[in-house]
Formats: structure tokens, sequence, C-alpha cells
């Protein structure tokens, strides 16, 4: 059946809209071609359509094979960032385990470490091998000393049994250390310690009528938590001068 050019013109004009749609996807082409002035067949209009119809299934094809791909991508890329994200936490871990062999700071006095440094806080905080710590003042114009504690009495004058609250001198994050200090009062001038057992049974609490500093006595009554220091043991805390005469260095 022939049909009229006219009429058939419009139907092709408004396939030939619909192409550059496809394009993009793949080339699409008819087989017939129609000129002004001439009768249309039905057979060949019909087969542009069957050409137009296989074009565009091919592409829907390909669009289909091309999703496809991309959820695949995007699987490989969830993949690939899950990896990183484990390598991520490998390194880190290595990045411990290599800091734990580190060789630790050393503080030297005669060239013989006297400990590890672990704060800065008013002094040099120094943790030994025997767990003790202990702090040495900052003079640098005069031999380094451990430092100085206040000390409180049940006695008005300074005398007896002596209690301290040694609690802030477990510093730089070592919770289960002893510590050596130098207690100084009219009555007493010597290095003291806590031994980690001690300071982990806690205090008692303690009525106290004066302190001392340093040599000097002061009256005052108050209730406070303390502790009941010993003399220093150099068997059991690794602390055997109370003075480190300069030069303290610092090496490995």
């Amino acid at each position: 059946m022939e049909l009229i050019m006219s009429r058939n013109k419009n139907i092709f004009i408004g396939l030939l809209l619909l192409l550059p749609i496809y394009t993009q996807a793949g080339q699409v082409s008819v087989p017939n071609a129609f000129v002004s002035g001439t009768a249309a067949k039905s057979a060949e209009v019909n087969e542009n359509f069957n050409s137009l119809q296989t074009a565009v299934n091919d592409n829907d094809n390909r669009i289909t094979i091309n999703s496809d791909n991309i959820e695949n991508n995007s699987l490989s890329i969830n993949d690939n960032a899950t990896g990183i994200s484990d390598n991520i936490a490998d390194i880190s871990s290595n990045s411990s385990a290599i800091a734990s062999f580190r060789t630790p700071l050393l503080v030297k006095y005669d060239g013989v470490s006297i400990g590890s440094p672990v704060a800065e806080a008013g002094g040099l905080f120094i943790l030994n091998d025997n767990s003790y710590l202990f702090a040495i003042t900052k003079n640098l114009s005069a031999p380094r000393e451990i430092r100085t504690i206040t000390v409180r009495f049940e006695s008005s004058d300074c005398s007896g049994q002596p209690f301290v609250d040694a609690r802030n001198e477990r510093i730089g994050g070592v919770l289960d250390n002893g510590v050596v200090f130098v207690i100084v009062s009219p009555t007493l001038s010597d290095l003291y310690y806590l031994s980690p057992e001690i300071l982990s049974a806690g205090p008692t609490s303690v009525t106290y009528n004066s302190s001392s500093y340093s040599n000097v006595c002061l009256s005052g009554t108050s209730t406070s938590d303390m502790f009941i220091p010993s003399i220093n043991n150099p068997d059991i805390t690794g602390v055997s001068l109370r003075y480190y005469p300069l030069p303290l260095t610092l090496g490995y």
C-alpha cells in the first residue's frame, strides 16, 4: 500500500527528531530515504520503523550492560575503600608496635642512667627501673635536688610521726609507681618514700596541728587524707642520691 508523501513526511520528521536522543549511545541509520513529491511505500516505512526499533533495543541493551558495569565498579570501589581503611589501621598498629620497641630516652648523671623522663611540672619527673618516681628541681645554677614536699604533724611543734599527701607526685600517667621525695622540717631532713602498695591502699584521715615545707614550722589545725612515709631505702627505691650535681644529660 502506498501512502501520500505529505502525510508520511510528518511521520518521518518526527522520527528524525528522535534520532539525536540515541546517537550518544550508538549510531542509528534507516535503510530507506524518501524524496519529496514521490509516494512512500508502507513496506519501506515499516522497514525504517523496524530499523529504528532494532537500534533502540540495541542501545537499551548497551545501557543495561553499562549500568551493570557501573554497579560492579561501585562495589569494587567500596571494596578498595575497605581495603584502604584496613591498611590505615594496620599502619597505625605497626606504628604503635614500632614505638613500643623504640629505646626510651634516659636521664643520665655522670654517664649513668637514673631513669626516664615522664613529665615536667614544677620539676623534671623521672621514673627509674625500680618503678619509683621522683622529681628533681629545675635549678640550673646549683646541684639539682629531689623535690621537697609539705609534711604534717599531729603535734604542734613539727615533731613526732610525719604525714604526707604525695598523690600529686604520681604524675605523668604512671599510676602503679612508688614515689620518692624530700622531707624537711625542724626535726627531719632526709629522703622518704611511699611504696606502690601504700599508695594503692589509700590515705587515712589525719588531724594535724602543724606543717612544714622547709625548716619553718607552722602551727594550724586541719584534717586531711594523709600517708605515713618511710625513710628511703635505696635497695627498694633504686634512688641513692638526694642531690645531683650538674651536668645532667639526656640520651639513649
